[in-house]
């Protein structure tokens, strides 16, 4: 089973199996490094600020945002450093 999208939703764009120049690559890999890496800047701040904060570390609402916080950095870090495109296969059964 082999699937690929072909409409102008953004999942379509994600997943689509179109090639992209060398140059357009490039491109959108420092895109989203910068990207990624701007976002877990912000989420370390973020939990610092939560952290050094006495009153924010012993709230419930501020203890829930750090949980979100830790969930989305670890989240991006896996995606940030572990993942790499290898193939332009959308998906495949096998």
């Amino acid at each position: 089973i082999t699937c690929c999208c072909n409409h102008l939703t953004s999942f379509a764009v994600l997943v689509s199996g179109d090639e992209v120049s060398e140059d357009d690559g490039v491109a959108l890999l420092y895109i989203t490094w910068v990207g990624l890496g701007l976002s877990l800047l912000c989420l370390v701040l973020t939990a610092l600020v939560i952290l050094s904060v006495p009153d924010m570390r012993s709230s419930l609402r501020y203890q829930i945002l750090l949980n979100l916080v830790l969930a989305l950095g670890a989240s991006q870090m896996l995606f940030f450093f572990i993942t790499e495109p290898t193939s332009v296969d959308t998906c495949k059964a096998v």
